[in-house]
């Protein structure tokens, strides 16, 4: 399964995210975001879980991501 994944998920090397504005809905624990190369403008996320929200804003911050809105 994860490898079906992260076939999935390198298609995110190809998009350009800088400047932009993201809405990630449902991040889970971000196992996507080492494919993600280019810093967006503004990273808000979206769960269910609030731990998981706690979880995947860390790991943006950590790597000097803007995140501002936990929804």
């Amino acid at each position: 399964m994860r490898f079906v994944e992260n076939k999935g998920y390198e298609q995110l090397k190809s998009l350009n995210f800088s400047n932009k504005k993201v809405l990630e809905i449902g991040p889970g624990v971000m196992p996507h975001f080492k494919f993600i190369k280019d810093n967006p403008k503004k990273y808000d996320l979206f769960d269910v879980n609030k731990n998981y929200l706690v979880l995947s804003a860390n790991s943006l911050k950590k790597e000097k991501f803007l995140v501002q809105n936990l929804i």
